[in-house]
């Protein structure tokens, strides 16, 4: 009975219909799913090379304005890396935008010579610090000049006095009276008292120091001027190479020690220099002041063995106009007081001559 029920069951037809219809079922399901997978993978696929498109245009302009052969195989390394899989390709955008920001090689080189400078941009105080420092060095090689001026002072007041009493020997050699020698009575020698002595030596004594004193100080400002002018090139250098202020002050510290004390050294020799020629610059002067107060010619004579004097140059005299005779005693001139003389010659000359004519 039972066998006969289930050979009945298994001769259901509708039974073997539901069966055909669930496996129809479950493949067209499956099938669905291949072709939705399917679908998305190809999707996907298109919009990653589409993607990589304008990507690697960009790395390919980006590469061509990086300096560095580096950056540029960095962005190709990176290009082909996100062809082949797409989590690289999606991060590509990121990279690249990173790379946007960083420095060309110029730049780079710019901020390695800020030596722990930071960013490297000077801010005002830095260029208000900057400049007080030069001000100072500037100031300093002034004050520095002031002080080596003062002490070659002394040194070459000694040398002044020196030359004072040069004078005074010189001037006694050309118009001083000697009772031995009848050079007093010559032309070409004039006696001159004491007291006009005495003037012409203090004239001479006051223009030498005057002299030698704005000598010296020019000498000195110049040597300073070349001092600052060196401070102020290592600052332009400086900036030019695009240093940050803070090295520049390194820079002119270093520069103020070596100028100051090549400044004091130069204005020393200088000193020296002029000292070693105040006796030629004495001799020069004199001879000015003597022209001026007895009209004598003096002319500056330096020997062989290095030594300055001087000398009164001859002059050729009109006796007519002087009133001088060849052997230099004066006669009266006409219109003088002390009687009647023509040609130079008195009324008593006349009278004794035409005596002695008629005695013959």
């Amino acid at each position: 009975m039972a066998a006969s029920r289930r050979k009945v069951g298994d001769n259901n037809p509708n039974r073997s219909q539901r069966s055909n219809g669930r496996y129809r079922y479950s493949f067209f399901i499956i099938a669905t799913v291949l072709c939705f997978i399917v679908y998305i993978s190809v999707t996907k696929l298109s919009a990653t090379t589409t993607d990589n498109l304008p990507m690697e245009k960009e790395k390919e302009e980006l590469s061509s304005n990086l300096r560095g052969s580096d950056s540029s195989k960095d962005l190709n390394n990176d290009s082909s890396d996100g062809n082949e899989s797409l989590g690289k390709s999606a991060s590509a955008p990121d990279e690249t935008s990173m790379e946007e920001g960083i420095p060309h090689s110029d730049d780079s080189e710019e901020v390695t010579n800020y030596e722990g400078g930071g960013d490297g941009i000077n801010t005002e105080e830095d260029e208000e610090e900057l400049n007080n420092l030069i001000g100072d060095a500037l100031l300093d090689v002034e004050q520095t000049e002031e002080a080596e001026i003062d002490a070659n002072e002394s040194f070459l007041e000694n040398s002044l006095h020196k030359a004072e009493d040069y004078i005074k020997i010189t001037l006694g050699k050309l118009f001083g009276e000697d009772e031995d020698d009848d050079i007093t009575n010559s032309v070409n020698h004039t006696s001159i008292n004491d007291e006009e002595m005495e003037e012409i030596v203090q004239e001479v004594t006051n223009q030498l120091e005057s002299k030698i004193h704005e000598k010296f100080k020019d000498e000195a400002d110049r040597i300073v001027d070349e001092k600052e002018e060196e401070i102020l090139k290592v600052v332009g250098e400086d900036e030019v190479d695009g240093m940050k202020d803070n090295n520049i002050e390194k820079d002119v510290a270093e520069v103020e020690k070596k100028v100051i004390e090549d400044l004091k050294d130069e204005i020393d020799d200088a000193a020296e220099k002029i000292e070693s020629h105040i006796n030629e610059e004495a001799a020069e002067i004199e001879a000015e002041v003597i022209e001026e107060h007895t009209g004598k010619n003096a002319v500056v004579v330096s020997s062989g063995k290095g030594t300055i004097q001087l000398e009164i140059e001859e002059q050729d005299v009109d006796y007519a106009e002087t009133g001088e005779t060849n052997d230099g005693y004066s006669t009266f001139k006409k219109g003088d007081e002390g009687g009647k003389e023509e040609n130079h010659v008195t009324d008593n000359d006349e009278e004794a001559d035409s005596e002695e004519d008629d005695g013959r």
